[in-house]
């Protein structure tokens, strides 16, 4: 019996890697996963357009178990979104539940860990196709669950945008059910006054009714939808440039001959706004997983590179936008993607020093084509900036990708920031702590340690407390919890000490615990202002005064100006006295 079963895993096994191809790919995604903790998009792409032609169930259970277990190890996104991904492109409808067995715990996990996911839109089609899954394996009762969950509180644009993939996904389920959804949502389109966001919305819900309702009433409403937003849109004083970048992408599923002339009109519009790059990565960025056509996408980039050979357009922004659509089309086509790397137009040639922004874009969207070419310009560029003394906008560089390399940051920080940093004194180093507190490694933990400990050798608690509560102010983006214990101890050190002495550092205290949570801080130090503007009004004003930009929330600059203008009155009475 033993060897009849070890003689069915084995074929199993050879049938698996019979497919070269297969094998390459798992192999090449663990070997990702291993080195950088994320994946190249295009590889796995290509993986699961090649798991849609096994025909055996057996077969299709070994690659997706293989294929799951390598995202488990994923230390980004990877899982929440190529477990959905796999099951809505890879299973030709099949329930995932009647291939993997456990598939209940992996869809509930990729459900839980979506909202790691940047894209928003990848991030939505996550979540409805997790929900779908559920539903065709007969799982009603979590699939439920999820959805409400996900539409408990629609009161923004982001919910009402999420409710319409919910309502997708419903579909699965009842089709009923799901037509009282999209009913609802555009029900609180209707309650929108804001003409841009409501009109978009409007062609978005349009776009979603088309792709879950197949017949002609469905085709109704998506139309008078679409029809309603351009009426708005046309009355109104919109941006017309503006709503195409939002609204385009969505419009080619319910008219595709509109959304060609649509398309021309932009592509002729925008050339003249000053920010029509931003413009034009907008409409990229709204692409992403709704085009199904790379025709659409390439007539972008065709006009991109005319318009870069009639030198209308900086050349970082060049290889910034083809490197936008090539991060669009990976999703479509992921062979012709990821061929621009080796190509004569290779956005790669677009990363400089020279502007970090657009190489900060241009290597985002080259972590989807090839991982390890992404990882090698993020290094490079990093180094070049240390090199001219930009040190600052270095670790910032590290912060904003270490997502896409999670399993690099320690090495980048180590071999790269590290060294440099040794050469500063320690008030060069606390002004990077901004930036610094943000790398998710131990080493910048142990460095302000070390700053803590060297702080602690002061005699004076005065300018100790000075001291602490910089780098508690420095690093609460990054260390918020440590930043508000840090301050306390600041706190405590400037206890005995009156108003006039200690008001530089009560200064530091209560702006850093604002910006930590404005709400929670000013009603911490309510009585705190009211009591020293009592005793010393004039400090009480300049504490106050101070805060006031830092303020976001109606209520608390209320609350402030009250206590500025009791200060203030206080500050008269004692000058009279």
């Amino acid at each position: 019996m033993f060897n009849i079963m070890l003689y069915v895993r084995r074929a199993r096994c050879l049938t698996l890697y019979q497919s070269p191809e297969i094998r390459s790919y798992l192999e090449h995604i663990e070997r990702e996963t291993s080195i950088y903790g994320k994946i190249s998009d295009a590889t796995a792409i290509k993986l699961v357009d090649s798991l849609s032609t096994i025909s055996s169930d057996q077969t299709l259970a070994s690659a997706l178990r293989k294929f799951f277990n390598v995202l488990s190890g994923s230390k980004s996104w990877d899982f929440a979104f190529f477990v959905p991904y796999t099951i809505d492109k890879g299973l030709n409808d099949a329930c995932v539940a009647n291939i993997v067995s456990d598939s209940k715990q992996i869809l509930i996990r990729a459900f839980n860990e979506a909202a790691r996911i940047p894209s928003l839109n990848a991030q939505n089609y996550a979540y409805m196709t997790v929900i779908k899954g559920l539903y065709s394996c007969g799982l009603t009762r979590i699939g439920d669950n999820l959805s409400r969950s996900l539409t408990k509180n629609v009161n923004d644009i982001s919910s009402l945008e999420r409710y319409m993939y919910v309502a997708r996904a419903i579909a699965v389920k009842d089709f009923d059910e799901s037509d009282n959804a999209f009913m609802l949502i555009k029900a609180k389109i209707n309650q929108i006054r804001e003409d841009l966001s409501k009109a978009v919305l409007l062609v978005k819900l349009a776009h979603h009714i088309s792709k879950t309702l197949n017949d002609a009433e469905g085709k109704r409403i998506a139309t008078e939808c679409l029809r309603e937003s351009l009426e708005i849109k046309n009355g109104s004083a919109i941006d017309h440039v503006k709503y195409l970048s939002l609204a385009l992408p969505y419009i080619f599923s319910v008219d595709l001959t509109l959304g060609s002339k649509l398309l021309d009109s932009l592509l002729y519009s925008v050339i003249s706004r000053r920010n029509w790059v931003e413009h034009c990565r907008q409409f990229l960025e709204n692409c992403d997983l709704v085009i199904d056509s790379v025709e659409r996408i390439l007539r972008i980039e065709n006009w991109v590179h005319r318009i870069y050979t009639e030198k209308r357009i900086s050349k970082a922004d060049y290889y910034r936008l083809i490197a936008a659509t090539r991060g669009v089309i990976v999703y479509l086509d992921p062979f012709y993607a990821s061929a621009i790397i080796t190509s004569n137009h290779s956005p790669v040639a677009g990363v400089s020093t020279q502007s970090v922004e657009a190489s900060v874009d241009i290597i985002k969207s080259l972590t989807r084509l090839n991982i390890s070419t992404a990882y090698e310009l993020s290094s490079t560029l990093m180094r070049e900036l240390i090199a001219e003394n930009r040190h600052s906008e270095a670790i910032e560089l590290c912060a904003e990708l270490q997502q896409y390399f999670p399993m690099k940051t320690r090495e980048q920080y180590d071999f790269i920031i590290l060294p440099s940093l040794k050469k500063l004194n320690r008030s060069q180093i606390i002004q990077l702590l901004p930036s610094l507190s943000l790398l998710n490694t131990s080493s910048v933990v142990d460095l302000i340690k070390n700053l803590l400990r060297s702080i602690e050798k002061v005699s004076n608690p005065l300018i100790r407390a000075l001291e602490v509560a910089k780098i508690a102010s420095a690093i609460h983006k990054g260390q918020p919890t440590w930043s508000k214990q840090l301050l306390l101890y600041a706190e405590e050190l400037v206890e005995g000490y009156d108003w006039e002495k200690k008001a530089d550092v009560i200064e530091i205290i209560i702006e850093t615990l604002i910006k930590i949570d404005e709400r929670v801080g000013l009603k911490k130090f309510q009585k705190l202002i009211s009591s020293i503007a009592e005793t010393n009004p004039k400090v009480a004003t300049r504490i106050i005064e101070r805060l006031m930009p830092h303020l976001k929330y109606h209520e608390t600059r209320t609350i402030t100006k009250q206590l500025l203008q009791y200060a203030t009155e206080n500050k008269k009475n004692d000058v009279k006295d």
